[in-house]
This record gives C-alpha cells, sequence and structure tokens, in this order.
C-alpha cells in the first residue's frame, strides 16, 4: 500500500518520457498517431486476426481443429508474434481502405 504513490509517479514520468522520445521521431510520431486514430478497429479485429492465424498455421501445420481453437491463441511461444499481427494487419487494413476510399473520391 506504502509503494502506491511512488509506483505512480514513476508511471507518469515514464508516460511523459515515452511521448517526448516518440514526439522527436517524426516517423514513429506519426505511426503512433495512425494508430491512436483507428484505435477502435485494432481493438475490434486483433481476435479475429489471432484466429485467423491459427487457423491458417494450424491447417499448414496439421494441428486439429480442437487445438487450434484455443483462447486467446494456440500457440504460446510466438506470442510476440501475436501482438505484431494483432496491431499491424488492422493498421495496415484500415489504412489501405482508407487509400482506396481516398483515390475512389478523388476519380470523381
Amino acid at each position: 500500500v506504502y509503494w502506491f504513490y511512488p509506483i505512480t509517479i514513476l508511471g507518469i514520468v515514464f508516460c511523459v518520457s515515452l511521448a517526448e522520445s516518440i514526439r522527436s521521431a517524426k516517423w514513429v510520431a506519426k505511426v503512433v498517431a495512425h494508430a491512436g486514430s483507428i484505435s477502435f478497429h485494432i481493438m475490434a479485429l486483433h481476435f479475429a486476426v489471432f484466429k485467423c492465424f491459427d487457423l491458417f498455421v494450424g491447417k499448414f501445420l496439421g494441428v486439429d481443429l480442437a487445438a487450434r481453437m484455443r483462447f486467446p491463441y494456440t500457440f504460446d511461444r510466438i506470442g510476440w508474434l501475436y501482438t505484431i499481427l494483432g496491431i499491424g494487419i488492422p493498421v495496415l487494413w484500415v489504412y489501405l481502405l482508407r487509400r482506396v476510399k481516398n483515390h475512389l473520391q478523388n476519380r470523381k
């Protein structure tokens, strides 16, 4: 109970420092701003990405369907890949959809 305030202050200092670091690198700032603007899409799609990845890789590796349906994901040793795909694919998906939409609107 005594560590609540010191840890809270350290967390705030960490977040402010991280924000300053992100702001100093322009391309990182753009990526983070884009991901933040579509955070709803990321939250909505990340489990679907997990399960599609599980179905595809499980089928390729010959893992039975019951094992592929483990929640939240099937392959524990590559949890880092689920994080990358669960964020990266929705970001890429929304980016590409917006590009197509802008292209179609500009053609008219």
